[in-house]
């Protein structure tokens, strides 16, 4: 593979991370029919906020996600390395929720986008590609 379509795999994850965060934020359970969507968002409001630890371990994890992919867009080897503990952070931090429901579109958005996070590790260590990062 060459470094054109390795930054394009990269930029592809950036655009449907940003469309995952636009649909889970704004548009949560559009999908979902209606008396679903309302007891959901019912039972989401009687949820507690995250303690303090679980809502910096998200900011620094989005921090850092942000850093490597584009550290790991720059060929940096650096980058590889941060963009390897951000995923294996974010893994970890799925264990600090609660119950959560995802409509269609999102678990598909997000299946892809761990799809690409696993292709772009691999490319990065193991391909011919892991010679051009300095």
């Amino acid at each position: 593979m060459n470094t054109k379509k390795f930054k394009n795999l990269i930029l592809f994850q950036f655009f449907l991370t940003i469309s995952l965060a636009i649909k889970a934020l704004f548009y949560p359970y559009a999908l979902a029919p209606e008396e679903l969507s309302t007891a959901i968002l019912a039972y989401d409001d009687l949820q507690p906020l995250p303690d303090t630890f679980t809502s910096i371990m998200i900011f620094v994890i989005l921090i850092i996600s942000i850093v490597s992919l584009i550290m790991v867009y720059k060929l940096k080897k650096i980058g590889r390395l941060l963009y390897l503990i951000a995923i294996a952070a974010s893994f970890l931090l799925i264990f600090s929720g609660s119950y959560f429901v995802y409509d269609p579109l999102e678990l598909f958005l997000e299946i892809t986008i761990t799809f690409i996070s696993g292709a772009v590790i691999s490319l990065a260590y193991f391909s011919s590609l892991s010679k051009s990062f300095k």
